[in-house]
């Protein structure tokens, strides 16, 4: 079963790289706001001891896992979202090249349609790659025939 030429993808294409970057930013900045809570905390427990320097390290420690888990979050999603604009891209090259056979054959005469049957010199589109963080830059761009 062949490639339908059918409608066209909507997506933002800049808009989810654009989005890519800035949750890969923000996680940055987060860690290091954390780092500089970590030190910040280091220098308030010096000579601190007691029931609330003992809460105050369970505090820390769970804003030190809480922090984890959103950098983790936010650099997950922006791969995601990388990997959605891949998807995006290939589904949509495989239409434009749908429409380009289907023009191609629709031109062609019988005993044309009937050789390219068995011989199909149309080249398929190469699948894209996944935009790489931090940058997320596009790694292709829509094919045109």
């Amino acid at each position: 079963m062949g490639v339908e030429a059918g409608a066209d993808v909507v997506f933002d294409y800049v808009g989810a790289l654009s989005l890519a970057r800035q949750l890969w930013v923000l996680a940055d900045q987060l860690e290091t706001y954390g780092a500089d809570r970590e030190l910040a905390s280091a220098t308030a427990l010096t000579g601190w001891s007691g029931e609330y320097a003992t809460q105050f390290v369970g505090r820390r420690s769970d804003e030190r896992t809480t922090t984890s888990s959103i950098v983790s979050g936010l650099r997950g999603d922006a791969v995601k979202w990388a990997q959605a604009w891949a998807s995006a891209m290939n589904e949509q090259n495989k239409i434009l090249w749908a429409r380009h056979d289907r023009k191609l054959k629709d031109d062609q005469s019988g005993w044309d349609n009937f050789w390219n049957g068995f011989h199909d010199d149309t080249p398929h589109p190469q699948p894209v790659s996944t935009p790489a963080a931090p940058y997320f830059s596009a790694t292709a761009s829509l094919v045109s025939y």
